[in-house]
């Protein structure tokens, strides 16, 4: 039987909050790893703040996925790695487009007492969106997630997943979502988890 989950829609459920910015012309010289790199270092001195540690924390990250756009943006999503002596878990959407344009999506939020709630963080409109899935709790290794007929199968990693340009090109403003585990079995189902709307 489908496990029934909690749906929260908004920038990062149960999060701290989200951004999106736009890299100014001078920036746009860095390659992707280290736009990635002064992101993760940059997020270290709020989760200090917030968890009321000494001194902050240096974040190790893996990537979780990446795709290529029909109009040529490459997006790779980054997470914290899991068991750092921290309770947050961070996320990171780079997109490149060549002329360069770059634009960053991150939030950090979770930890132990998130539980089992997915949500939908990011930037969309009605032509496209960059929305990054947060599965919460659940022990999920991959998602199905459609919208409007069609449907992908992709990794989580570290509770986060990238939600393919194929799905969020259809303009959807709810998508449903199926847990997967380790065995491609269902867990859990979300029905009508909603994207967040620029």
């Amino acid at each position: 039987m489908w496990k029934r989950l909690a749906v929260l829609a908004c920038c990062l459920g149960l999060s701290a909050g989200c951004a999106t910015f736009t890299s100014a012309p001078e920036e746009n010289k860095r390659t992707r790893e280290q736009r990635v790199a002064d992101h993760f270092a940059g997020e270290g001195p709020g989760i200090a703040a917030k968890e009321l540690l000494p001194s902050p924390p240096q974040l190790s990250y893996l990537m979780v996925d990446e795709d290529r756009t029909d109009d040529g943006r490459a997006r790779s999503l980054w997470a914290t790695v899991p068991g750092q002596p921290i309770l947050s878990r961070c996320f990171y959407l780079d997109t490149e487009k060549a002329g360069d344009f770059v634009q960053g999506v991150a939030g950090c939020g979770g930890g132990p007492d998130q539980g089992r709630v997915v949500s939908l963080s990011g930037s969309a409109n009605r032509k496209e969106a960059d929305l990054v899935g947060d599965v919460g709790a659940w022990p999920a290794s991959s998602v199905s997630i459609s919208a409007n007929g069609l449907e992908a199968t992709v990794p989580v990693k570290n509770g986060y997943f990238l939600v393919p340009v194929r799905v969020t090109t259809t303009g959807a403003r709810t998508y449903d979502v199926s847990l997967l585990d380790a065995d491609a079995k269902v867990i859990g189902q979300a029905a009508g988890v909603k994207a967040p709307m620029s």
